[in-house]
């Protein structure tokens, strides 16, 4: 087991695999040579600012050691577009990678003819991570290397007897943020074992890598232990997979046992952030199964009842606030709470947002929930909800109305009257960032008017995406059209299509008109329609049908120029 700022050229043999792909093994000394070649490339020196984003591993770990090994500070921002290169740009920080724009510099990945690297490799400077930016504006963290290797030597102590040198890590998490960096590449090189080269997006193809592989660890969030295919192999994989890591939200309990039956072993949940590093650890048993803290790190609860952290992995040696509760137990162990800033005030009474998305959780309809404090006229509670098939079922048969009072006459014998929420809003599942963390600004935009239609699943087609959507009784389109007879308009089709395409295909451009649009038969309320969607960016056109079991009621293209 190496450090970070131990690691050197000879840390070890040129053929030792560093990297897998399914094409290729990437070599100690290839890596060594992409390094020397990327950092000649460069022309950086000492305490200049970089930014870093690269998708795949392999490269993001060259570029990475490229820039420590000059000793750079190397901002890792979680994503890339147009509003992060200028906000990277006010810091002076170049560009390495997976930007746009002519002065981003590139990695360099040939391999060269592995001449032995011209040394010393040392590696200094510092890293600058970003917080998730799930309830707002990422915030940069800067991250000594001491840090961080700090924290790595306590994982290997804890978690890396089990895992054994000839492990391969593989996961679905990005290395843009601290939980992907830290157990996805600069871990498993201190200690010598393999990475696989991209994450995975889908768990049941990371489930079908592993077993050409061999024994494995896996770097998981909990959206994603969370939604795992019926068809996961669980007998061939039980063999091979070592540990499960998960981290970036509380697990499920159910989804805990269910990888505990499928391997025989549960996940291994890691508590943190990038503030702190990693605080504690569990394995849930049980629901609710206490928080161990990790060596070296101590724990405490102020008199307010949150959790504070004293560690190494911080930037000195005072207490760090969280906005956590938490309640020590006898043994040294802590149970976990609601967050704090979670607690709002509503009609002068507080009201808990995480004891509403409890109360909902246990009903059979929820899958999962998200309540939010909103405000109009006054502060009120609007919720977020994916349904279970019997909630799907349910809806069709009581309509909205009847739904959300069914809802809300559950909620009445648990919660204040303030607490019930007022609004609904239905989505297939959570809106969440690559980290598996919900996403605050897409939760309120579902609140946003003209509203669109509710979603109740999502199925990706070829060239696009199909969605089943609810057309409610109450909404707003169908007032005074026509008051006998309500219909829903044909410009309130195409403006949902377009406000579909834009959430979930990421549609942008200029609207410049339609093509062949058809209005077949009326929509009435209370249906559920499928929703075709399909985007050709070469053409910059989005197709749509609206359909039932009982016909296609409306079809067409319509046209966008892009905005470049």
């Amino acid at each position: 087991m190496h450090t970070l700022t131990e690691l050197c050229e000879n840390s070890f043999p040129e053929g030792h695999v560093v990297a897998l792909s399914g094409e290729e093994e990437m070599t100690w000394g290839r890596f060594l040579a992409d390094v020397s070649v990327t950092a000649g490339s460069l022309g950086c020196v000492s305490g200049d600012p970089w930014a870093l984003y690269e998708r795949d591993s392999y490269r993001f770990a060259v570029g990475l050691f490229a820039l420590l090994g000059r000793g750079c500070k190397v901002y890792l921002p979680g994503e890339n577009h147009p509003g992060v290169v200028a906000a990277l740009a006010s810091e002076g920080a170049s560009l390495l990678g997976e930007f746009a724009g002519q002065s981003c510099q590139q990695v360099c990945t040939a391999g060269g003819d592995q001449k032995p690297y011209p040394g010393p490799l040392t590696l200094t400077g510092k890293i600058v991570v970003y917080t998730s930016g799930s309830t707002g504006e990422p915030k940069a963290i800067e991250k000594p290397l001491q840090q961080l290797e700090a924290e790595i030597s306590v994982l290997e102590q804890v978690c890396g007897p089990s895992l054994g040198k000839e492990c391969a890590v593989l996961g679905t998490v990005s290395h843009q943020h601290l939980y992907g960096l830290l157990f996805s590449i600069l871990w498993p090189m201190c200690a010598g074992r393999r990475f696989w080269r991209r994450p995975f997006v889908d768990p049941l193809l990371l489930a079908r890598q592993t077993l050409e592989l061999g024994a494995v660890a896996w770097v998981m969030s909990p959206a994603h232990l969370q939604r795992l295919s019926q068809d996961m192999p669980w007998q061939q994989l039980r063999p091979l997979v070592r540990s499960v890591f998960s981290s970036g939200g509380p697990l499920r309990a159910a989804a805990a046992a269910e990888v505990a039956g499928g391997l025989g072993h549960y996940p291994c949940e890691v508590l943190g952030s990038s503030e702190t590093g990693g605080i504690a650890i569990r394995r849930q048993e049980t629901e609710g199964e206490p928080w161990q803290a990790l060596p070296t790190v101590e724990i405490a609860v102020s008199a307010e009842g949150a959790l504070r952290v004293r560690s190494p992995f911080l930037a000195n040696h005072d207490w760090y606030q969280s906005a956590d509760q938490a309640q020590l137990l006898e043994d040294g162990r802590f149970q976990l709470g609601p967050r704090l800033d979670r607690i709002v005030k509503i009609e002068g009474k507080r009201v808990s947002l995480p004891e509403i998305e409890l109360a909902l959780a246990g009903h059979r309809w929820i899958q999962e929930a998200h309540a939010l404090a909103l405000q109009n006229q006054r502060q009120y509670v609007g919720t977020v909800i994916a349904l279970t098939a019997d909630g799907s079922d349910a809806l069709q048969a009581l309509g909205l109305r009847g739904f959300n009072q069914s809802l809300r006459a559950h909620l009445s014998g648990q919660l204040v009257t303030v607490a019930i929420p007022r609004q609904w809003r239905l989505v297939p599942r959570l809106p969440r960032n690559d980290q598996g963390k919900l996403v605050r600004e897409k939760l309120k935009a579902l609140f946003d008017l003209p509203r669109p239609p509710d979603v109740l699943a999502e199925k990706a087609i070829p060239g696009g995406v199909e969605l089943r959507v609810y057309v409610d009784h109450g909404n707003r389109y169908f007032e005074g059209h026509f008051p006998e007879t309500p219909v829903l308009p044909g410009v309130v089709q195409i403006m949902w299509a377009e406000r579909l395409a834009r959430d979930y295909l990421a549609l942008s451009g200029e609207f410049e008109g339609m093509r062949a649009v058809k209005f077949k038969q009326i929509v009435q309320p209370g249906c559920v329609l499928t929703v075709s969607l399909t985007h050709d960016t070469v053409r910059g056109e989005l197709g749509f049908t609206f359909s039932s079991p009982q016909a296609v009621h409306s079809q067409g293209r319509m046209v966008y120029r892009s905005c470049n």
